[in-house]
């Protein structure tokens, strides 16, 4: 009897099935970590595919957003005209106690040809195939050109042809065996094994538990980086293999106005183009003129030849991306037929003193064969409140109003846009003065041969030197001699020599 109670409690002792359990949850812990991997991973091959297509398409990456939520993190990368692309990156699944580990297949793009453009999924470094044995294209071909119409008067158009296929982009799943399959073309249902569906022969997880899938399948850990180049954002892939997308720069063309022109001569203007510009047009060029261009990667000229007769005009400029952008700016042409002579420094554009260009004393003004003027403005001794600077000759000019005949502001006017009769100091710049009395302050330059020289600043007499005094007649404009000394003149009965400038 006592031994029949021993068995019987020990028949009813409370079995301990805690390991079990812990089997179970690690299993599923693991399980559901290579799940939420695998959605990571056909994430990633969605946006491949996107960054192939920009590629191919001419597109640039406007922004790369790193982001932590939601989880496991990743980043955003933004195009001109792809739809973002979203890279998340690999979340590490849970670790097993034993077993050998399981292995991760690895899905890239490579191009064949090599360095073709065409692009092709791969599977492990090799190439992932259909059923049919032909390589899967990441994006789909173009369409042949139709056939060209048949001449005649006039031929029709040929029939485009039809666009080429899309491409596909795989998927990869866990089996129910534990193996890692590929549906090439992205389309197939269930669970695998089942129809379409590929296997690797790569088993997902070990036989007896092991490190959780490491990381990305598809990119590798830190492999965007968009902070080394200025020109382009570069992808790492998971089997080391990289593409290199441009980044969008602001499209832009600079280039510095061009000076004068003689009748029929020519020069080269030199350009640069930011943000991708892939092409450079002039367009609209004044009758008469040739521009051609010569555009490089991110420079170029413009060989401008001007027509046999004076002329001035403006002409556009435009550059452009490959994705359609555009910016405009225009080029200034103006050319001369009398000779003009460069002067450095010698004139005075509101803020700075700056090169110009300067009529000669060859150069016949009037019917009497000289370069010589009676008159200042040609409208008595009427005086200008805008005509008293002593530095900017073109302000001066603007303000005279009413010039005529052939007075020295009017000779200088009728030369064209640009040209104006240069004020006190621009004139000293040009003579043979040994310094500046006041902004330029430096030895001049030396191309006034003759007497005075009118300038466009008015003057007020005033006993010994001059006076800008508004309250009395401004009868008088200074004049300055080849030697840099100034005198005043009056305006309706003086005769002076007459230099126009002309600056950008």
């Amino acid at each position: 009897m006592l031994a029949a109670l021993l068995l019987a409690g020990n028949g009813c002792q409370r079995y301990d099935d805690s390991k079990v359990w812990n089997e179970l949850n690690s299993q599923s812990k693991r399980l559901a970590a290579l799940e939420a991997w695998q959605t990571v991973v056909n994430d990633n091959l969605g946006s491949l595919h996107t960054l192939v297509a920009a590629l191919q398409n001419n597109d640039y990456v406007t922004g790369v957003t790193k982001f932590d939520n939601p989880a496991p993190g990743g980043y955003y990368i933004d195009f001109v005209k792809s739809e973002r692309a979203t890279i998340r990156n690999g979340a590490k699944g849970e670790t097993g106690d034993t077993g050998a580990d399981g292995a991760t297949p690895q899905i890239g793009v490579a191009q064949f040809p090599e360095n073709s453009g065409a692009y092709y999924w791969t599977l492990n470094g090799e190439w992932l195939e259909d059923g049919e044995g032909n390589k899967l294209p990441v994006t789909g071909p173009k369409g042949d050109p139709g056939a060209p119409g048949s001449s005649g008067a006039p031929g029709s158009s040929g029939t485009p042809g039809s666009s080429g296929a899309s491409g596909k982009t795989p998927a990869v799943a866990i089996g129910s065996n534990g193996y890692w399959y590929v549906c090439p073309d992205g389309a197939c249902t269930g669970t695998p094994p089942g129809t379409g569906w590929t296997s690797t022969y790569v088993k997902a997880t070990g036989d007896d538990g092991q490190p959780g899938a490491p990381g990305d399948a598809i990119f590798a850990e830190d492999g965007i980086d968009y902070t080394t180049y200025d020109d382009c954002v570069e992808f790492t892939l998971a089997d080391n293999s990289t593409i290199k997308l441009p980044k969008y720069v602001p499209l832009g063309i600079t280039f510095t106005q061009p000076d004068l022109f003689l009748s029929s001569g020519n020069g080269v203007i030199n350009f640069t183009t930011q943000g991708n510009a892939t092409t450079v047009k002039v367009l609209d060029v004044p009758a008469g003129w040739t521009v051609v261009v010569d555009k490089s990667v991110n420079a170029g000229t413009f060989t401008v030849t001007a027509p046999a007769s004076a002329n001035a005009g403006e002409a556009i400029v435009l550059a452009a991306d490959a994705a359609g952008n555009t910016v405009m700016r225009t080029l200034e042409l103006a050319s001369v037929t009398f000779p003009i002579t460069l002067c450095t420094q010698c004139c005075y554009n509101g803020s700075e003193w700056v090169d110009c260009y300067v009529t000669t004393n060859a150069y016949p003004f009037d019917n009497n064969g000289t370069n010589t003027a009676e008159a200042w403005s040609g409208n008595g001794d009427a005086y200008y409140d805008g005509a008293r600077s002593d530095k900017d000759g073109r302000a001066n000019t603007a303000a005279i109003t009413g010039s005529a005949g052939t007075s020295a502001v009017q000779l200088c006017k009728d030369l064209g846009t640009g040209w104006y009769l240069p004020a006190y100091e621009e004139l000293y710049a040009m003579s043979s003065g040994s310094a500046n009395p006041a902004s330029n302050n430096r030895a001049g330059a030396g191309i006034l041969t003759d007497n005075y020289h009118w300038s466009s600043t008015e003057r007020y007499e005033n006993g010994g030197r001059y006076s800008d005094n508004t309250g009395g007649s401004q009868a008088f404009a200074l004049v300055v001699n080849y030697d840099g000394n100034w005198a005043i003149s009056s305006k309706s009965n003086g005769s002076n020599y007459v230099r126009c400038a002309w600056r950008k």
